[in-house]
């Protein structure tokens, strides 16, 4: 094999490695996946205790318009220990669970998306999918 020619290999080779690692990168981003969402924060950070509901904001508009202020599935998401309340689409990127009562004290309280979750929008969560609040213990 010529000079020119392990050249010209050594050349097309780096040239298929670095097209197949961006590949790669792009892939393990999520970018262009339009049937993928992520959960950017959940929310109340501090004051648990006295909130009326728990949030959880994604990163694209989920819920359709029409289902904006409206109760969502009851199987897109899940509360544990079970307290009583209901899920709500306060927004198409904000799911709450609207709370009937306040928080017991000294619990952690942990809300995950379920499987219904990409059944009822058509997208398929990535990232952390699991979120615990706790509350200060009582006295």
């Amino acid at each position: 094999m010529s000079k020119n020619s392990r050249r010209i290999v050594g050349i097309v080779a780096l040239v298929v490695i670095n097209a197949c690692a961006l590949g790669f990168i792009y892939w393990k981003s999520g970018a262009g996946r339009a049937n993928h969402v992520r959960v950017m924060t959940t929310f109340p950070k501090t004051e648990i205790d006295g909130t009326d509901r728990l949030g959880v904001v994604f990163d694209l508009p989920v819920a359709r318009p029409e289902m904006v202020g409206k109760p969502a599935a009851l199987n897109i998401a899940a509360i544990e220990p079970s307290h009583p309340g209901e899920w709500i689409w306060a927004s198409a990127d904000r799911l709450e669970y609207q709370l009937a009562e306040p928080l017991h004290a000294g619990m952690t309280y942990r809300i995950h998306l379920t499987d219904g979750f990409d059944r009822e929008t058509g997208l398929m969560p990535v990232g952390e999918t699991s979120f615990a609040f706790a509350t200060r213990a009582g006295g």
